[in-house]
């Protein structure tokens, strides 16, 4: 069976040009090449550098008063049959495009594919799998959270919907997968991941939104929303009462963590201060640094010995901005 064309759609919500580079560099080098590649992002944060950067990376920027009007006029621009819409910073795994592509193309009745996220540590060596979860109406009612930062969409569906609805803000994917679920679109997820430098991705909606409006928005979608609310009611108050009940839990076990932490921290300040007070007596407290006439390093090793060389620093803020 022939694999789905797909477009990409990178959503910048900030002013910056580093997170879609990011993302870009990923897309490139993808298995399965995008069919069109483009920017969505505000007017008022489109900057010359931000249209450079676009157009040194083959991708149409589109632009629009809010976020949601500029991703609709994206998605109504790219010619392909399935739309991947990724926040700039999201680094999409190798095989995520050809995966999405394969499985919309082998299940005619699945809308929506949601993949898993990889959330690495800024030194990228811790991390943790954010699987999808049930994205269920009666789960999205109950927590709007649940909402996958990066999903896959067929377009017909999307334009059956005419697409999203501009008034809900950055609540609009949310409104958009909720109208899916109502007329019977299926959720779907994939086998692949895309991973997500979580220090330097842009948050999509942005975590600073006044929580006034944030309210006044969900507000707009559930009374917009109020007849499929009212059909799963008892499924959504059980819902949230498991989320609290979890929450609860999660809380005390952080306290528990913290205590610890605070008294091992203790601990260590105080056998610091003996060692500290032994060198000092024993007359070693201070950093020989030998003959400074020498003409070999102090350390051969690079600086590895003592933590990361500090031209690694300069290195990657270099290369992550060209």
């Amino acid at each position: 069976m022939t694999p789905l064309d797909i477009s990409v759609v990178v959503v910048s919500a900030g002013e910056g040009t580093r997170a879609f580079v990011r993302t870009v560099d990923c897309l490139q080098r993808q298995r399965v090449r995008p069919r069109r590649l483009l920017l969505a992002c505000r007017a008022e944060g489109t900057t010359d550098v931000l249209r450079s950067t676009a157009s040194r990376a083959g991708a149409t920027l589109t632009d629009g008063a809010t976020i949601p009007a500029a991703l609709n006029a994206a998605v109504i621009d790219a010619d392909a049959g399935g739309i991947l819409v990724v926040p700039g910073g999201y680094r999409p795994g190798p095989d995520c495009l050809d995966v999405c592509s394969r499985r919309l193309a082998e299940c005619p009745g699945i809308d929506v594919l949601v993949p898993a996220i990889r959330v690495e540590s800024a030194d990228g060596l811790r991390f943790r799998l954010r699987e999808p979860t049930d994205l269920s109406l009666p789960a999205l009612l109950a927590e709007p959270g649940l909402m996958p930062p990066v999903i896959c969409f067929r377009r017909a569906a999307w334009s059956r919907l005419r697409g999203l609805d501009e008034s809900a803000g950055v609540l609009a994917l949310y409104d958009l997968v909720l109208r899916m679920l109502e007329t019977g679109s299926t959720v779907a997820t994939a086998e692949t991941i895309a991973a997500c430098d979580v220090t330097q991705c842009d948050e999509w909606p942005p975590r600073d939104i006044d929580r006034t409006a944030y309210l006044d928005l969900l507000r707009g979608v559930y009374s917009k929303h109020q007849p499929a609310l009212e059909a799963v009611m008892t499924e959504v108050l059980v819902r949230r009462q498991i989320l609290f009940g979890t929450l609860r839990d999660e809380h005390r076990g952080q306290v528990a963590r913290r205590d610890a932490g605070l008294a091992e921290l203790d601990r260590l300040r105080a056998e610091t201060a003996h060692l500290r007070a032994w060198l000092s007596h024993h007359g070693i407290d201070a950093l020989d640094w030998g003959d400074l006439r020498r003409s070999n390093p102090v350390s051969r090793n690079w600086g590895y010995d003592r933590g990361t060389p500090i031209d690694r620093h300069y290195i990657h803020e270099f290369l992550a901005s060209h």
